[in-house]
């Protein structure tokens, strides 16, 4: 899980970059308060991969206050303050979307069973691969959305499909 937690955090660290927010440090330098708040969202998104960008912000916080942190007008680690102590929906649309982001990348990870790097190291072994049991659950349960969706309707298998009267009319212009 650490491993996951270094990529979302430089995968952070370099969206803030393009923000022109230069306060994050590369993880190696992170501080351990700050390892410690990526790794609890980490593990947040892998006990619920539908978490949404909202409820992984809310546990954010949560962690933060719970930490001695307050809001503040810039992020300052020294005085515990952070501008995103804040509602989600109160946070600028690009805060918004770090949020999101971060969900992303610990899923895209976990569902694609990705090796990453051990930290430090430019190998991996199998202890860097996503316990299966975690993909295998969000893979079935994609296949048999997936599956439930294309299955019609009872009412549209009465009326014939709602796929075979759709093929009768024609595309939609």
């Amino acid at each position: 899980m650490i491993n996951i937690a270094k990529v979302v955090h430089q995968a952070n660290k370099a969206y803030c970059e393009e923000l022109k927010d230069f306060s994050q440090v590369p993880w190696e330098q992170a501080d351990d308060s700050i390892k410690a708040s990526v790794e609890s969202g980490v593990r947040e998104v892998l006990a619920d991969p539908g978490i949404t960008a909202e409820e992984s912000h809310s546990n954010w916080m949560e962690f933060k206050l719970n930490a001695g942190w307050t809001h503040g007008p810039i992020k300052s680690e020294h005085l515990k303050e952070h501008p995103c102590l804040v509602p989600f929906d109160e946070l600028p649309e690009e805060q918004q979307i770090k949020d999101k982001l971060f969900i992303a990348i610990v899923n895209a990870i976990t569902l694609t069973n990705v090796k990453v790097p051990t930290v430090g190291a430019g190998t991996t072994d199998e202890s860097d691969r996503i316990p299966k049991g975690i993909n295998a659950g969000a893979t079935v349960t994609a296949q048999t959305d997936v599956e439930e969706a294309k299955k019609p309707t009872r009412s549209e298998h009465k009326k014939g499909g709602a796929r075979a009267s759709a093929a009768k009319k024609g595309p939609n212009l």
